[in-house]
C-alpha cells in the first residue's frame, strides 16, 4: 500500500473510531438512563441482585482483559462484572511505535463489544477518581464490591523542564496518531518554508519504546519523505539516551546489535546524554566526553539540537488517576503476592480523610476509629476475615510487584500484565467454583489461594520491519529470526482475544 493511500486509510479509520466512541457512549447514557433509580442514576438493573458481588474493572489494558477472557462460565454468572474504558476498543500498545510511524494503524486495535465475554458489562466512560466502593467518571458514578484497577500508564516527566508542554509522548492510540500526523504535516512544512527543522525527529530515551520508535520511524518516514518529493537523505532521526547505551534491558552484546542495525539506518544515537529541558522547537542536552574527543575534556558539553518533532520517551509511569485517588509513588500501588495492597490504601479526597485497606492485614484490628475500612463492609455478600472478595486488586502498570530475587519492582511490561490478568482469573473461577456464592465467599481466603509468581518466557524487541532482537530460556536471538519471533507473540495475543 502506498504512503498516499495510508494517509487516506488512517484519516478514514480516525473518523470510524470518533463514530464508534460516539455510539459506544450513547448506548452507556442509554443503558443508565434506563436502568436508572431515583437516587442512583447509574444503578443497573442488576444493582439489586444482593447476592451477586459487584466486580469492576477498571481499564481494557492486557491485564484487564487477561483477567476477564481467563473468567469460566460459573464466575460470569455468579458476579455481575462491569468493565469501564474512555475507549471502546483495545489496543496493542506494544504496537505503538508502528501506529506512531505510520507502519499500522487500525489492525493494532480491537473493539471491545467484540472480544468481551458474554456477561460482562462494558461502559465507555473516562475514570477521573477512585474512592471507596465508588469509582468517579466524566459521566456518572459507579459502586462496587470488588475493585480491579487495570488503567495502564501514563508519560513521567521527570520534572524536566518543557516536557510536558514541548514533547508529545507515546502512551495511547490517540497519541501515537498524533505523532503520525506530525511527521506527515512536517513534511509539508518543509516543502512550503525549506526549515530543515521540519526534517529532524528527536527520540527523547533509548530504551524499549524509544528504540522501537526511532527505528520504524526511521523507515517510514524516508518513505513518507519519498513519496511526498522530498529528499529522503535530508532527513535526521536523534535518539538520545543517559546510558552509555540503548536498549539496556539486554546484555551489552545484544544490545551493540540493536544499536549498530540503528545506526545503519542512519539513526544518530546520542548515549551518555541527559535531557537537561525540552523547549519549543529544542532539546537540550549534556552530554558526557567521548573516548574520541581529542581535547580530552573530562567535563560534559551542552548541547541544543533544534526539531519540529520532538518525542517523549523516556519514562513511563501508572495512569495518572492513581495519583488524583491515592497517596503513592509514580502513581503506582506496591502489591502483594496476591496483587492486593500491600499497604493500607490512603485515598485523597474521600470523606472520612482516611486510609482503606484492601491488603492483606483485613485483621489488624483497625476499625472505623483509626481510619481503616473495611472494604468489602458495603458489599452485598458477606465477606470472612482475609477473604477474597470485597478487596481492591491492582494490576498491570499502576501495580508495583517487587520481584524477590533483586528486591526491587518488575520492569512494567505486557508479559507481566497478561500473566497477572490471568492470574486474578483463576483466582476468581476458585472463588466461584461453587454454586452456593455465600458458602464460597466465606471459604475462599487468602490462605487456601496460591501466591502470584512472575516468570519471564523472554524478551523481544523490534527494530523496524526486518530486524529484531531478543532472548528467551537464555538463548539470544537477532535478526528477522527475532522479529518473527515477537510477531508470533502478537499474534498470539490477537487469537486469546478472538476465542
Amino acid at each position: 500500500m502506498s504512503n498516499l493511500a495510508k494517509n487516506q486509510s488512517a484519516e478514514s479509520n480516525a473518523k470510524s473510531f470518533n463514530n464508534e466512541k460516539n455510539n459506544a457512549e450513547k448506548n452507556s447514557t442509554q443503558n443508565n438512563n434506563q436502568n436508572s433509580s431515583d437516587n442512583n442514576p447509574n444503578a443497573s438493573k442488576a444493582d439489586s441482585d444482593t447476592t451477586r458481588p459487584r466486580i469492576l474493572v477498571l481499564g481494557a489494558g492486557y491485564a484487564s482483559l487477561s483477567l476477564l477472557k481467563g473468567l469460566n462460565r460459573q464466575t460470569l454468572k455468579n458476579a455481575q462484572i462491569t468493565l469501564i474504558s474512555k475507549e471502546p476498543y483495545h489496543y496493542a500498545s506494544v504496537l505503538l511505535h508502528e501506529v506512531a510511524s505510520g507502519y499500522k494503524d487500525r489492525q493494532t486495535c480491537r473493539d471491545l463489544q467484540a472480544v468481551l465475554p458474554r456477561g460482562v458489562e462494558f461502559v465507555c466512560d473516562s475514570v477521573e477518581r477512585i474512592l471507596p466502593h465508588r469509582v468517579e467518571c466524566a459521566r456518572g458514578a459507579y459502586e462496587y464490591d470488588t475493585l480491579i484497577i487495570g488503567l495502564g500508564f501514563s508519560s513521567d516527566t521527570f520534572g524536566i523542564a518543557g516536557v510536558a508542554e514541548h514533547a508529545m509522548s507515546l502512551i495511547d492510540y490517540t497519541q501515537a496518531r498524533a505523532i503520525f500526523a506530525r511527521l506527515r504535516e512536517n513534511l509539508e512544512a518543509y516543502k512550503r518554508t525549506n526549515d530543515e527543522r521540519y526534517l529532524r525527529v528527536v527520540v527523547c530515551g533509548g530504551g524499549f519504546s524509544g528504540s522501537e520508535l526511532v527505528a520504524s520511524i526511521a523507515i517510514e518516514f524516508a518513505k513518507l519523505a519519498r513519496q511526498s518529493g522530498v529528499d529522503a537523505s535530508l532527513l535526521r532521526l536523534i535518539c538520545i539516551e543517559a546510558l552509555p547505551n540503548v536498549l539496556p534491558m539486554f546484555a551489552p552484546h545484544i544490545a551493540q546489535k540493536g544499536r549498530a542495525y540503528m545506526e545503519s539506518l542512519g539513526i544518530e544515537v546520542r548515549s551518555s546524554c541527559r535531557i537537561l529541558a525540552c523547549e519549543d522547537g529544542a532539546v537540550v542536552i549534556s552530554c558526557a566526553p567521548s573516548a574520541s574527543d581529542a581535547s580530552n575534556s573530562t567535563e560534559s558539553k551542552q548541547e541544543r539540537i533544534e526539531s519540529k518533532c520532538i518525542i517523549w520517551t523516556a519514562g513511563v509511569k501508572g495512569n495518572e488517576v492513581m495519583d488524583k485517588s491515592f497517596v503513592c509513588a509514580r502513581s503506582r500501588v506496591e502489591v502483594d503476592e496476591y496483587l492486593l495492597p500491600k499497604n493500607a490504601l490512603v485515598y485523597k479526597g474521600a470523606e472520612s480523610g482516611a486510609g482503606v485497606d484492601s491488603g492483606a492485614n483485613l485483621d489488624s484490628g483497625a476499625g472505623a476509629d483509626s481510619g481503616k475500612i473495611n472494604s468489602g463492609a458495603k458489599s452485598g455478600v458477606a465477606c470472612a476475615k482475609n477473604s477474597l472478595i470485597g478487596r481492591t486488586y491492582i494490576i498491570g502498570d499502576c501495580a508495583s510487584l517487587i520481584d524477590p530475587s533483586t528486591s526491587r519492582p518488575y520492569a512494567p511490561t505486557a508479559q507481566l500484565a497478561q500473566q497477572e490478568g490471568e492470574y486474578l482469573a483463576r483466582v476468581f473461577n476458585t472463588i466461584f467454583a461453587n454454586k452456593s456464592l455465600g458458602s464460597t465467599a466465606s471459604a475462599q481466603t487468602l490462605e487456601s489461594i496460591a501466591p502470584f509468581r512472575y516468570e519471564s518466557k523472554g524478551t523481544f524487541c523490534s527494530l523496524g520491519n526486518r530486524f529484531g532482537i531478543g532472548i528467551a530460556k537464555n538463548r539470544e536471538f537477532s535478526g528477522l529470526l527475532a522479529l518473527l519471533i515477537k510477531r508470533f507473540i502478537e499474534w498470539k495475543w490477537w487469537r486469546k482475544l478472538s476465542k
